[in-house]
């Protein structure tokens, strides 16, 4: 692939047979990993993090820190700080002591609820 000048903006040119042969293999890998109509969902790393917030809980449960998790996946997945594993653990915590507190609120204010 190379840039050509002279108009001030880049402009691709590509060796067609190399290319080519780059996107047939893109195409055959995409035969072998998935079906027709299959997609891969494209997601955040919180998403990664609320679909293994149970694993990560047994593993605070049994001991280890959120550094400690947080290095692990880091090796081995992708760059995590421990701060994001110990907000995913907070969140749920947040959520139902914010929720109670308001139903008890309403409870003694006398608003419907």
């Amino acid at each position: 692939m190379e840039a050509s000048k002279g108009t001030g903006r880049a402009r691709q040119t590509y060796d067609v047979p190399l290319y080519a042969e780059k996107a047939r293999a893109a195409l055959q890998r995409l035969k072998a990993s998935e079906r027709p109509g299959e997609s891969r969902i494209s997601s955040r790393k919180t998403d990664v993090l609320l679909a293994i917030e149970k694993d990560i809980k047994e593993m605070i449960d049994a001991g280890y820190s959120p550094e400690q998790i947080a290095r692990a996946l880091s090796d081995d997945a992708f760059r995590i700080l421990p701060k994001s594993i110990t907000q995913i653990l907070s969140r749920n915590r947040t959520t139902r002591t914010t929720s109670s507190k308001r139903r008890r609120n309403r409870k003694d204010s006398g608003a419907p609820g």
